[in-house]
């Protein structure tokens, strides 16, 4: 039921590992607001986000995000929809889950 209720959500829901940046899940919500394609795999989802996405004037900040495993809980960022043009994105996270 929990799974139902964060797929069908109105908010982007993402879980991503950080050691190893691989992306574990993504809601639909996700594909609607970035304007990225829905795949079986995320594997190459990040790097897709961050070359064709993210906003060209925002990657190196990104970048440093990734780089140092640390990204701020709360953050805006411009994003480049493929349908919609430049979007403001403002993220929140939570803290990092640690298995």
């Amino acid at each position: 039921m929990i799974g139902h209720m964060i797929a069908e959500s109105e908010i982007c829901i993402s879980i991503m590992e950080i050691k190893t940046q691989n992306i574990l899940y993504v809601n639909n919500e996700f594909f609607d607001i970035f304007g990225a394609k829905p795949t079986d795999q995320y594997n190459n989802l990040c790097e897709d986000w961050m070359n064709n996405i993210i906003h060209p004037d925002e990657r190196k900040k990104h970048l440093q995000y990734f780089e140092q495993k640390d990204f701020p809980k709360h953050r805006t960022y411009r994003i480049i929809h493929p349908q919609k043009g430049i979007r403001h994105i403002k993220t929140y996270s939570s803290n990092p889950i640690v298995f």
